[in-house]
């Protein structure tokens, strides 16, 4: 439990916090032994499809992320964010008018979208990796 934490589904920010130095770690984890890449796969997260791995990887992109499913319109990625409101905040979610159809898998395909959360695949070949972090905040 953290000292700030209201009960056991409260995420307060010092359980952020540690969330994200364990991403960190990882990450610099992962660069030390070379790997290609990381796969970060939240523990209440499940891939049922065998083939996603490999589809995420023929992608060819740096950062890239399944779609999962919910039974609810929400989902693993914002297709929309506010504009930034106080340093060092970086927005908030905002509903647009791609992200229903993308969500209800009329629209299929990788699309660029500013935020993707819970499970994510790095290429940590792609020179692009090398600016990602988790922590400290940036």
């Amino acid at each position: 439990s953290y000292p700030d934490e209201e009960g056991p589904k409260h995420w307060p920010p010092s359980r952020y916090e540690h969330v994200m130095k364990l991403r960190q770690a990882a990450l610099e984890s992962a660069r030390a032994m070379w790997a290609d890449y990381l796969l970060f796969l939240d523990a209440d997260n499940v891939l049922t499809n065998p083939d996603t791995l490999g589809l995420l990887m023929a992608e060819n992109k740096t950062v890239v992320a399944p779609m999962l499913d919910s039974r609810a319109a929400y989902s693993n990625f914002w297709c929309g964010m506010t504009a930034q409101r106080v340093p060092p905040r970086q927005g908030y979610y905002r509903r647009t008018p791609a992200y229903l159809p993308i969500r209800k898998r009329e629209r299929r395909g990788c699309f660029p979208v500013p935020m993707a959360h819970s499970t994510l695949l790095l290429d940590l070949r792609k020179e692009g990796s090398r600016a990602l972090a988790f922590y400290p905040p940036h």
